[in-house]
């Protein structure tokens, strides 16, 4: 069986993209047989926990919370607690490494995969593996945000990110990449083994889908989960759903997510609560349970998912995509990036223009008339998704992609 180490700055097993991304790496590595342990070293509150805990989530899944704080202060504003998080991270990073080393001695770890860049987190573990001839892959699923700590460079921070950029894809053995937009930006560092890996899911068990009845009596409900930033392009959403109400087509918006706790979605807020038509046409739900969040999935006669066509999102791969197609609802989404590359406009989701309301409408228009087409495109694209955004599938790539490394390693072709 392999043994496979997932180190790195994420929350684990909820709580982020990132969580996800991990979550589903895990549970794919072991449908293929691989023993996996998840070593997160990103601070998590816990306040009824003061020493660090191991939990086993199944038999071949173990992971261990290294950062335990009980501090209310990081639970509620993180970022403006640096000097705990950054103490927890990096005493957590010393506990990764101490815990590797006696995985390795143990014989636990044949593979690494480190997430996130920091140089003074994966370094010292890159090291270690690389002297017990370990192979060892850093998963990359966007772009760094420039560096925005006080002090600028006078700050060491900023000197562990630069470093976790710039020098240590290259002591990798090999990238993992969410998109196929990275690789050239990281081929021009020097980096040369790379495998893409989107968002990916587990697709076994899924519900029966229920078409709704008396379509004709209410109006057409769209979902959409976001924080109205400008990654989620909210001017082009918010536009569609404007001319959709001047054409009197009736499309009701319900937007999930945490927009109200997010100072940039402030604007957008306050133009749906003004707004005469959006007034009418979208409802400002806000954060929801998961529970409600399934049952609004379920209700939903269409998911929507607007992007920004910037650097940073064709470098990116929306995880939020992929829950969409588990529901068997057609998909409204922006063709940026990579998404065209997996799905067919019109038979497994609805591709929209990222930059173009009025195509945006339109094609909202087409589906809201003909719901039956609609119906037949959420089937489809249930069946797409779980062909090309398969976890199991996936993995199994990335173990044989590891063994590819490994031989090589070894010398042997």
């Amino acid at each position: 069986m392999t043994n496979v180490v997932l180190v790195g700055n994420f929350l684990f097993p909820s709580g982020s993209a990132s969580a996800m991304r991990i979550q589903n790496m895990a549970k794919g590595l072991a449908e293929n047989g691989a023993k996996v342990h998840v070593l997160p070293i990103a601070p998590i509150f816990a306040p009824d926990k003061t020493t660090d805990q191991i939990y086993h989530l199944t038999p071949n899944i173990t992971y261990e919370l290294l950062a335990i704080t009980s501090s209310p202060l990081l639970a509620r504003n993180p970022l403006r607690q640096k000097p705990i998080w950054l103490w927890r991270t990096y005493t957590a990073a010393i506990k990764a490494y101490k815990r590797m080393r006696q995985l390795i001695k143990t014989g636990q770890c044949d593979l690494l995969i480190g997430y996130g860049r920091n140089m003074a987190l994966l370094g010292p573990l890159l090291r270690l593996c690389q002297t017990h001839r370990i192979v060892t892959l850093l998963d990359v699923v966007e772009l760094r945000s420039q560096f925005s700590g006080f002090g600028g460079k006078l700050n060491p921070i900023y000197w562990d990110w630069y470093l976790g950029e710039q020098v240590l894809p290259r002591w990798f053995d090999g990238l993992i990449v969410i998109a196929q937009g990275l690789q050239p930006i990281y081929a021009a560092v020097g980096v040369t083994k790379f495998l893409q890996i989107p968002s990916i899911e587990g697709w076994d068990d899924l519900p029966p889908i229920l078409e709704k009845d008396n379509r004709e009596k209410q109006p057409f409900q769209l979902v959409c989960l976001t924080t109205l930033i400008k990654r989620d392009a909210p001017h082009v959403l918010l536009e569609t759903m404007r001319l959709l109400g001047q054409q009197n087509i009736h499309v009701q918006l319900n937007l999930l997510g945490k927009f109200r706790e997010v100072a940039e979605a402030r604007p957008w807020i306050e133009l749906c609560e003004t707004d005469p038509y959006l007034r009418q046409n979208v409802r400002l739900v806000g954060k929801v349970s998961d529970a409600e969040l399934e049952q609004y999935f379920s209700l939903a006669d269409g998911l929507v998912l607007t992007r920004r066509d910037a650097i940073t999102e064709v470098c990116s791969f929306p995880t939020r995509l992929v829950e969409y197609l588990k529901t068997g609802r057609p998909v409204f989404v922006s063709a940026v990036g990579d998404i065209p590359n997996y799905l067919q406009n019109g038979q497994d989701a609805i591709l929209l223009s990222p930059e173009d309301p009025g195509q945006a409408a339109q094609a909202i228009a087409t589906i809201v008339a003909t719901p039956k087409q609609g119906w037949q495109i959420g089937l489809q694209g249930r069946n797409k998704g779980s062909l090309v955004f398969d976890r199991k599938e996936h993995t199994l790539q990335l173990l044989q992609f590891a063994a590819k490394l490994m031989r090589e390693k070894n010398g042997v072709v």
